[in-house]
């Protein structure tokens, strides 16, 4: 191997300094032709292509980081796999408030999140937890949380959406493992947000099962690992037809009857082929028992398997047998006969009235043959007849304060989704000031009603409205309030009467007052 010297310091000759140099110092120069061959083999910055292929040694974290095939092909295939998380639930958690944008679930009142709800695992700080049973308006909070502060006697379960799952992007194909609990473990989920992109808090997200989880099953199958078996049928055990089952099976399908037929009048009933006779019988053919010839005798085998016939005295006729069992002719007789004892008259279809006039006057007979006695209510009800009924005001109610106030006693009450007629007379005083009326209730769908009431001794004042508690004051004199209205609620509940002065306690509705009301559809 050569050297050469420039100002001193030794250069090696050798162009691959595969060797030691013949004179080693730390300040000895490689040769220009190593050199380059190196730099040669490197990729630069910017603007250079590579030969063969690059191997990265993890998937991207940060937005700027270069992301390998497995990273692109997941997001194109619709999955985006976050760490697992350790729990999931399996019933909605413990009530909550929304904070952070969507962020954060903080529990309303102090406790962890039972294990019930997390499939029997207790939770833990900082572990992950799959949310998935949130419904309706709280569907939105279904996510990927961490367990910020668990909960105790006297602090709230703390969540908050994980780092990898807290965005619209992270969070619209997220897809995990649950590792532990009771039914889920080792189970797969899936992301499915109702739209894309997904608005924390707002966006409904439900999570799809996509794999995982342990399969059982019922006797006769059993299971090994991947592999579901089912054993060969014997007389004990259930299973699959084996051909030797099979053949017999088959052959008693080839034997079955296709045909009956009833040739001859006496002998034994004979199977030929497909085809089943049995021969007429006539009761005097019937082991030498010669019968009556009457149609109303009956042949029965004895215990002995001979044949008999009933005599005339121990047998019911064909009149008696068409009454109820154990009813004879003569006692249906006398219960025929009652309906004119009783004075009964029938009235409609399944209806009689008594002649007592009592509160109860009128019998239904029901399908399984008992009568119900009815109120007058009740028989309307049946007839599909409308029904009034009325509230009426035992004592007086004065207003107290200026805003509207239920007239105490003067409601009705009304069920979803039916229409009900009203009309309301609420005499009343007033001492001062400007007065009105309106109506209350539950969740309209529709209304229309008007109030009249005395502006003056001569002239009224109306209140035409479509909505609870609307109308303005107005001058008004002693008088007698008249109202009549129709509505519909979209919920249960009660319909109340209102009133407003402007004056605290001027105005009072007297005892009298009356709202009747009837439901129409």
């Amino acid at each position: 191997m050569s050297q050469g010297f420039t100002k001193g310091t030794p250069i090696d000759t050798d162009d691959t300094l595969s060797l030691n140099s013949d004179i080693v110092v730390p300040s000895q120069k490689a040769v220009k032709t190593y050199v380059d061959g190196g730099l040669s083999n490197k990729v630069n910055r910017s603007g250079d292509t590579m030969s063969g292929y690059l191997v990265l040694n993890a998937n991207p974290i940060g937005p700027l980081d270069a992301a390998t095939k497995d990273y692109v092909d997941t997001l194109i295939n619709g999955i985006d796999w976050k760490q697992a998380a350790d729990a999931s639930t399996v019933a909605a958690l413990p009530t909550y408030a929304v904070t952070g944008s969507g962020q954060i679930l903080t529990g309303t009142t102090n406790g962890a999140i039972p294990s019930a709800t997390t499939d029997g695992v207790t939770l833990t700080a900082n572990q992950r937890l799959l949310v998935k049973n949130e419904t309706s308006t709280l569907t939105p909070n279904n996510g990927i949380y961490v367990v910020t502060q668990v909960g105790s006697a006297s602090l709230p379960f703390i969540l908050t959406r994980s780092s990898d799952a807290n965005t619209p992007t992270l969070l619209a194909e997220a897809t995990l493992s649950v590792k532990f609990g009771t039914t889920l473990a080792n189970t797969q989920w899936h992301c499915n947000p109702a739209a894309v992109p997904i608005v924390i808090g707002t966006t409904y997200i439900t999570f799809a099962q996509i794999g995982g989880g342990v399969y059982t099953f019922n006797p006769p199958l059993t299971v090994a690992g991947n592999i579901v078996s089912i054993p060969a049928a014997t007389s004990l055990v259930d299973g699959y037809l084996t051909a030797a089952d099979w053949i017999n099976f088959n052959t008693a399908y080839t034997n079955r009857i296709t045909s009956l037929t009833t040739t001859g009048s006496s002998g034994s009933a004979t199977l030929i082929s497909n085809v089943l006779n049995i021969p007429t019988y006539t009761l005097s053919g019937l082991g030498g028992i010669a019968g009556s010839g009457t149609t109303n005798e009956i042949a029965y085998f004895t215990a002995s398997t001979t044949i008999a016939s009933l005599t005339t005295a121990t047998y019911p006729s064909l009149t008696e047998l068409s009454y109820v069992k154990g009813v004879t002719s003569a006692i249906q007789t006398q219960i025929n006969s009652k309906q004119n004892t009783i004075g009964l008259t029938t009235v409609g279809t399944n209806l009689a009235t008594l002649p007592d006039p009592s509160a109860i006057r009128y019998l239904r007979i029901n399908a399984d043959n008992t009568v119900s006695a009815l109120t007058l209510a009740q028989l309307r009800s049946d007839l599909g007849l409308l029904t009034t009924f009325a509230s009426v005001l035992t004592s007086d109610v004065a207003t107290s304060g200026t805003a509207w106030q239920d007239i105490t006693g003067l409601t009705f009450s009304v069920t979803a989704n039916k229409t009900y007629k009203w009309r309301a007379t609420v005499p009343y005083t007033i001492t001062s000031g400007n007065i009105n009326f309106a109506i209350t209730g539950p969740t309209l769908a529709m209304t229309r009603y008007r109030f009249t009431a005395a502006a003056t001794g001569t002239t009224n004042f109306v209140n035409n409205q479509t909505s609870y508690d609307t109308g303005t004051l107005v001058a008004g004199v002693n008088g007698c309030a008249t109202s009549d209205g129709i509505i519909r609620c979209s919920a249960n509940g009660t319909v109340a009467m209102r009133m407003r002065s402007s004056v605290s306690g001027a105005l009072t509705a007297l005892t009298g007052a009356i709202v009747e009301f009837e439901e129409v559809v």
